[in-house]
């Protein structure tokens, strides 16, 4: 497994994220002495969208002042777009990250969601960081990267180490069945690292998700079994107090001994090749596109494909997310490479429309 001795040292240790929060001063200096009281240390608040930023440059030198004042680390992120609005936002965020970068010492872009097998726009935006910035520069990506087509392998030269949140409330809730999960996949694009002449995987620095109703005792085994990541973040603030003490009784993340593989694990397969539609397939779901299109708001245009395609790969989306109305009903659509979403507004119910026809979720 990769070698976690070059970790960036001032990432060591627990670290809480924050959602969709601006803080002012006094605010961020209560959220400091909370945090120095959960034996926490360090925070990732989120300082920018896209190419919004939610901060000037004096704001967030007093994010980074406070916490120090506290001997709290800060290490921001900020959502990108990317190739969702072509090379222009990809630039833009690239300068961006470079400036965020550039205050902090280290800085965050979440791409999880936009660059899922944008392999070469992925190569695009290291390059441009690269040119403008040389400091700690670590993408938030999938953590089952065999499941969703991350271009972790086309960014392994430009970044110092990678953030994959495990989201394991979401599969029985227990923390050896995440592990054996991430594990082997994490293990295969190390080998396809190597094979490929990129040397070995940028360090792993894992992220908790604390939403789901997870167990403590499991958060608790999850955090002593990975601990020798020297890192563990956790997803996020506001669901963080009830797990505090359990989590400040664990083992302080420090670099060493790795989590124990899963017993004779499968070689996992790589990723299924697309689907191949012919011309009568298509009209499944091109019957759709003769009517209004009414756009959405960019922000929300990622949460069909990221919270709802439940680990199938139907490509990149080939259209914005948008609303019709059809029947006296409101439907959310997109196009999809190999696929058409559909979810119908009024009773929840989504609907990937393939060449086989409808699939129901």
């Amino acid at each position: 497994m990769n070698d976690t001795s070059h970790i960036p040292s001032m990432l060591a240790g627990r670290w809480v994220w924050f959602g969709l929060q601006r803080f002012t001063r006094e605010q961020w200096e209560h959220v400091c002495v909370q945090a120095v009281a959960w034996n926490v240390q360090g925070l990732h608040p989120k300082v920018a969208d896209g190419t919004n930023r939610w901060y000037d440059d004096a704001d967030l030198l007093m994010l980074k002042q406070v916490a120090a004042q506290h001997n709290l680390r800060v290490v921001p992120y900020h959502y990108c777009y990317g190739p969702q609005f072509g090379p222009a936002q990809i630039t833009a965020e690239a300068h961006l990250s470079a400036a965020i970068g550039a205050i902090f010492g280290a800085v965050i872009p979440d791409i999880e969601d936009e660059y899922m097998g944008q392999y070469a726009s992925a190569e695009s935006f290291g390059q441009q960081v690269r040119a403008l910035y040389n400091g700690l520069w670590l993408p938030t990506l999938y953590a089952n990267p065999l499941n969703h087509p991350v271009p972790l392998l086309s960014l392994n030269s430009y970044m110092d180490a990678w953030l994959p949140q495990v989201y394991f409330a979401e599969w029985n809730g227990m923390a050896q069945a995440a592990i054996d999960y991430v594990y082997p996949q994490w293990e295969y694009f190390e080998q396809q690292a190597q094979k490929q002449g990129k040397g070995a995987l940028k360090p792993i620095l894992p992220i908790i998700s604390l939403e789901r109703g997870v167990a403590s005792a499991q958060i608790a085994e999850f955090i002593e079994k990975m601990h020798g990541y020297g890192y563990i973040g956790f997803w996020y603030y506001d669901t963080y107090a009830p797990y505090a003490d359990t989590i400040q009784h664990t083992t302080l993340p420090t670099v060493g001994t790795l989590p124990t593989p899963p017993p004779a694990p499968k070689a996992p397969a790589p990723p299924v090749a697309p689907l191949v539609f012919s011309d009568d397939d298509k009209q499944v779901w091109n019957v759709c596109k003769a009517i209004a299109l009414n756009e959405r708001a960019a922000i929300e245009q990622s949460w069909l494909r990221a919270r709802n395609q439940r680990g199938w790969n139907f490509g990149p989306p080939l259209e914005n997310e948008h609303q019709v109305a059809r029947g006296g009903k409101t439907y959310t659509e997109q196009q999809f490479t190999c696929a058409r979403a559909s979810y119908e507004v009024e009773n929840g119910l989504l609907t990937w429309w393939t060449a086989n026809g409808p699939v129901r979720v």
